[in-house]
């Protein structure tokens, strides 16, 4: 396992840089966990011996994959309400920060999501 405090500081910084709440931050990263956990079984492990994908591979699908967004703006799934329904003025504004904001910014504040350095996929 990873050093979580050092996931967690890399979070916290990331979550300033981008002007979210703690609370928005972290629905950020269970979005992208949420996603992780949809996606695992179709991915086509890199070691297939142990059925896992590096970390960096995980984080990416669960980013690139654009349902992040889609759940947090509600899009996802007709029975996904948005995370922040009873505010949809800031829904958007996390919307347009998560499209402002660079990549390894994204990673770091998921980072305490994925705190192991192989992930069981392909399931």
């Amino acid at each position: 396992m990873l050093d979580i405090k050092k996931l967690q500081a890399k979070a916290q910084k990331a979550a300033e840089k981008m002007g979210l709440t703690p609370e928005e931050a972290k629905a950020f990263a269970n979005a992208a966990h949420d996603v992780y956990d949809e996606v695992a079984s179709d991915l086509e492990p890199d070691n297939k011996r142990e059925g896992t994908c590096k970390r960096v591979v995980v984080i990416e699908v669960a980013l690139d994959a654009g349902r992040v967004e889609q759940r947090i703006a509600g899009r996802y799934g007709s029975q996904q309400p948005a995370i922040f329904a009873d505010n949809p003025e800031r829904t958007k504004a996390i919307i347009e920060i998560l499209h402002q904001t660079d990549y390894k910014t994204k990673i770091d504040l998921v980072g305490p999501m994925f705190p192991f350095e192989r992930y069981e996929v392909g399931c």
